[in-house]
């Protein structure tokens, strides 16, 4: 028998209760079983199983190739964002990657700090970005990356520090 009472009461009566929302497919038995498990807890696993298999089953083999090569069902609720770039370019948001995320965010979103503007002024030649890839050196156990990390934000700086705060006369090194 293809009705299952327990799959009517949970809210699973169309093929689109049985998909994926976002990717193309059938949930696996697994996951129909979880979702009837919910509501009711005492249901025998095979039952659900050998149910949800037979509902399978009896879906025609052309729906469910149309179903694993793009989801129908959800086509129109999936929106379609793209990001503009400077150059007039647009890329939908499935072919971006991370990389260009954290690009766009620190083109668009980050200033130099006040502090690396100042020392960028006083040592032209400082070159900050050989300064910041010492810190994020990933071969290094973590109590060094630790120690560069503290040397390039907090050494650097100290003497400059001390005189603000009345420690020191001088902020230039002595010799």
């Amino acid at each position: 028998m293809l009705l299952f009472e327990k799959f009517i009461q949970t809210g699973l009566i169309r093929i689109k209760d049985i998909c994926y929302e976002f990717m193309p497919g059938f949930f696996t038995s697994n996951s129909i079983d979880e979702i009837i498990k919910q509501k009711f807890p005492d249901e025998k696993t095979e039952q659900i199983k050998t149910a949800f298999e037979r509902i399978i089953r009896c879906i025609p083999e052309q729906w469910k190739e149309l179903l694993k090569s793009e989801n129908p069902l959800n086509v129109e609720i999936t929106p379609i964002v793209k990001i503009c770039l400077d150059n007039d370019r647009e890329i939908h948001l499935r072919s971006a990657v991370t990389k260009l995320f954290y690009s766009l965010l620190l083109s668009k979103f980050f200033e130099t700090p006040c502090a690396e503007k100042h020392w960028a002024e006083q040592y032209p030649s400082l070159n900050f970005k050989s300064l910041y890839l010492v810190v994020n050196q990933s071969c290094l156990p973590p109590d060094c990356h630790c120690l560069n990390y503290r040397i390039v934000h907090r050494a650097i700086f100290t003497l400059e520090k001390l005189v603000r705060i009345g420690q020191a006369d001088t902020g230039s090194c002595k010799t």
